[in-house]
């Protein structure tokens, strides 16, 4: 079975490669559409230093345009820590280690189901 490439579910996934492939840490994703009109899928990843925060953001937005969904909105920049790329179905936050406890997002969503 072929998932749509605009299902949120498969763009969920296909951004968590992206982030793998560009070697991302600590990715976890969370199913809050029970929690959340905003959006279906959280994605919460950690990159090593800014031009890793960067570059997480790049390869997630080409690929995820090479299947029409430009970003809609995104938030900070690689030297405050925390870049938020907001695709409707799909947000991602890209921190940086510290940034990332210091919001702990993961522990605001512990009780979601996590998407593998």
């Amino acid at each position: 079975m072929t998932l749509s490439s605009h299902d949120p579910l498969n763009l969920a996934r296909l951004a968590m490669i992206a982030i793998a492939d560009k070697q991302g840490r600590h990715t976890a994703a969370y199913d809050v559409r029970e929690r959340s009109f905003l959006t279906d899928y959280v994605i919460i990843a950690t990159g090593q230093n800014a031009p890793h925060l960067k570059a997480l953001f790049t390869e997630i937005r080409l690929r995820l345009k090479e299947l029409g969904m430009p970003c809609f909105r995104k938030c900070g920049d690689p030297d405050s820590g925390w870049i938020m790329a907001d695709y409707f179905d799909i947000v991602i936050h890209l921190f940086l280690p510290e940034t990332r406890e210091y919001y702990a997002l993961d522990e605001l969503l512990h009780d979601a189901p996590k998407i593998g």
